[in-house]
């Protein structure tokens, strides 16, 4: 997603803002990084374990709540998501 931004120029260098030892976003820059990623999580694809069209953001919670129940015992295998 972040090289997306850059290659788009919807993240430019006057974005930065360069400290002694860091680098971080101004206001500008942040608010297209967090719209950048609202849309993606909003974005609906193919769950690629089970199936089902879902957001991004329904794919990360059935995760969590698979590792959770795989961590507590309740399920024997945690189906670990392979995207590409």
């Amino acid at each position: 997603m972040v090289v997306r931004l850059v290659n788009t120029g919807m993240i430019l260098g006057s974005h930065a803002v360069r400290g002694h030892a860091s680098c971080a976003l101004t206001r500008k820059g942040r608010n297209a990084l967090l719209h950048a990623w609202e849309q993606r999580m909003q974005t609906e694809i193919t769950h690629p374990v089970f199936g089902y069209q879902c957001t991004w953001r329904r794919l990360i919670e059935v995760q969590a709540r698979l590792f959770a129940q795989w961590i507590e015992g309740e399920i024997d295998d945690w189906p670990d998501l392979k995207l590409r």
